[in-house]
């Protein structure tokens, strides 16, 4: 840490503020002391000392402080932790563990950042590769919040590379290099699965509203299937799914309504195709808010009647 004095006026003042302690000791002690010259001689430099510290802090000096801390090389080492990782994932736990040693050794701050943002991960032993999705946009858009302002410089990231949720992180730029690791099968497994859905978080007692699913299916080209949409159990409606093209994709819309006031709970669900690798995404879960906002209005008008 290293301070430095500045004064906003010229230094020559400060002369001036030693001849006025000086001044101000020298006539208020010059006459004979009914005490002893020492006492008188020391009174008098102590007065004048602290009249000169008086008019030296009417000049307004400023102190600067700097204080220099060293900020770490922080790396995040970023797993994605999906269900199609888990086999070649688990068995390079270990492996990241032992590079992650490593470069701290070598003086650099290492994190773990995994696809669950809100289940913080301290220790390698405590991932699971249960996650149903992969959204790599996601996790990079979290670490880029997590660590904005630090001295974030790398991360690696341990993926499949198969993305079946939110952007590719291809199209978007870091503050950080990204370093891939691929793991696993980059072939994408026949599958059949709900990406996406959308829907009104509020609707109204009695009114339309609609459910849109988005289903996307891969390797399946000249396979059929449906999508369902139920209520408590109950089959609301139901669409065919043609799957025409191995790289499909579809939205399919539900319009429904609903008589019973309160937050309402609606599945999708995509029937499973003979073939296809994961059947845990082929159901979504919906809540809505259904409100009963009737009211009864009169409405009242002056009118004139001719006779």
């Amino acid at each position: 840490m290293r301070s430095e004095l500045f004064l906003q006026s010229s230094p020559w003042f400060i002369l001036l503020c030693l001849l006025a302690g000086s001044a101000y000791a020298y006539f208020l002690y010059r006459p004979e002391p009914s005490w002893s010259k020492g006492l008188n001689t020391f009174l008098a430099i102590l007065r004048g000392s602290l009249v000169s510290i008086l008019c030296f802090l009417l000049l307004a000096p400023l102190v600067r402080t700097t204080q220099t801390t060293t900020d770490k090389a922080k790396v995040v080492l970023a797993i994605d932790n999906s269900l199609s990782t888990a086999q070649e994932g688990t068995k390079a736990v270990p492996l990241v563990a032992e590079a992650a040693h490593k470069l701290e050794a070598d003086g650099y701050e290492v994190s773990i950042e995994t696809l669950d943002a809100e289940r913080p991960v301290a220790e390698f032993d405590s991932i699971k590769f249960t996650a149903s999705t992969t959204d790599l946009s996601s996790l990079l858009g979290s670490i880029r919040s997590n660590f904005e302002g630090q001295n974030l410089t790398d991360v690696i990231m341990l993926s499949d590379g198969i993305v079946n949720q939110g952007l590719s992180p291809a199209f978007a730029s870091y503050p950080f290099r990204v370093h891939t690791v691929a793991i696993g099968d980059t072939i994408p497994k026949k599958d059949v699965l709900i990406r996406n859905v959308l829907s009104n978080r509020v609707a109204y007692m009695g009114n339309e509203f609609p459910i849109q699913i988005d289903i996307v299916a891969n390797g399946l080209a000249g396979r059929s299937t449906t999508v369902s949409l139920k209520q408590g159990g109950r089959v609301i409606s139901t669409q065919n799914v043609v799957i025409g093209r191995n790289d499909y994709f579809q939205a399919f819309t539900f319009t429904t309504s609903s008589t019973q006031k309160g937050v309402q709970h609606y599945t999708v669900e995509v029937g499973g195709v003979s073939g296809e690798f994961n059947a845990q995404n082929n159901r979504r879960e919906v809540y809505i808010d259904i409100i009963d906002g009737r009211e009864k209005i009169l409405l009242l008008g002056l009118a004139r009647i001719r006779t």
